[in-house]
């Protein structure tokens, strides 16, 4: 008789009133949610009329935001709350093939090994804005990571902390790495009337191209993207890719085995560039002086516009932002 009392003990709680009333609370929320976006948000109501997305992928990924939140945390302003503790935690840097997703393997993009194919892209920021360029061709040999970005389900927190990173790593290592943000939409005013607001940010931590990739969410044909992903993320090196990740979800911050692809490619153990980007002050980026701080947002962004353009390197804008307000000082210690 014991060894059935904990399996009745389980279907009488799945039965019970109270458990019950949970899940319908829970479903109510979400639904309430579902329908709050998709009046809020047109083009997502329009795509579900298509069917481009379905409503149990939206409470999928509505289920997949609420259980993220920290335990305890309030509702309101989550986003800078986390934001802030994550920033006090050390930044790690791990065996870039620890990288795992959840359930089986996710295949999206061009895998390690593989050449990059060509890729055309518009601008869509900067001097730059509206020409069609390939961030590839653009590249060369250097080494680079593509960030691409559903710009649906798409995760912008986690840019933001591999801006910063790979800004700092840049600063230091002999190897100069190019980052580009690439959207995919099959509307471009998707992008820009829930994105726009961040481009400035970005390009100020140094990412070089911000811009939207041809063919829709599927991206172009040759880079075999999976559209129901919402990061691909690829490093590659001397026009081959490295490492290749996948977020179903989108990443809310830095993971550690990204970065340890990033010290890989610009040939520095994960050891140096963990503290590098983890010696004090290393993202100290608000000077006291508003005036001050206003003059190197606004010179961050036209060195970046260069850059994009291909006008100046990465190094060479750097020279030039510490010339401006350092004094020439050189602070690539090793």
């Amino acid at each position: 008789m014991m060894r059935f009392a904990l399996p009745v003990t389980l279907v009488v709680l799945l039965v019970s009133p109270a458990f019950s009333g949970d899940a319908k609370e829970d479903a109510a929320k979400l639904e309430k949610r579902y329908q709050q976006l998709l009046k809020s948000r047109p083009g997502l109501r329009k795509k579900v009329e298509n069917g481009e997305v379905t409503k149990e992928q939206i409470i999928t990924r509505l289920k997949t935001a609420e259980t993220r939140r920290p335990a305890g945390s309030p509702k309101s302003n989550t986003k800078s709350q986390d934001r802030r503790y994550r920033n006090r935690r050390r930044t790690e840097v791990k065996d870039p093939a620890g990288y795992q997703t959840k359930g089986k393997q996710i295949f999206s993009g061009p895998q390690p090994g593989e050449k990059l194919p060509a890729l055309k892209v518009t601008s869509l920021f900067g001097d730059t804005k509206g020409e069609a360029f390939d961030p590839i061709k653009r590249a060369g040999n250097r080494p680079q990571i593509l960030f691409f970005q559903d710009a649906i389900f798409g995760e912008v927190p986690c840019l933001f902390q591999f801006a910063d990173a790979i800004r700092q790593v840049n600063e230091k290592a002999d190897k100069e790495l190019q980052v580009a943000c690439i959207f995919l939409a099959d509307e471009a005013n998707t992008i820009t009337s829930r994105y726009a607001g961040v481009f400035a940010g970005l390009r100020e931590r140094g990412v070089n191209v911000i811009a939207v990739a041809s063919g829709g969410r599927s991206g172009p044909g040759s880079y075999g993207l999976n559209r129901n992903i919402s990061q691909t993320i690829i490093v590659a090196k001397d026009g081959k890719v490295t490492w290749n990740f996948v977020s179903e979800q989108g990443l809310l911050f830095a993971n550690p085995h990204i970065l340890g692809a990033v010290a890989e490619a610009v040939g520095e153990k994960r050891e140096t560039v963990s503290a590098w980007l983890n010696a004090a002050g290393a993202d100290d980026r608000a000077p006291a002086n508003k005036e001050l701080a206003r003059r190197q947002r606004a010179l961050r962004t036209k060195l970046g516009e260069f850059v994009e353009a291909g006008k100046l390197t990465r190094r060479e804008a750097g020279e030039l932002y510490r010339a401006a307000f350092d004094g020439g000082t050189d602070r690539r210690g090793r």
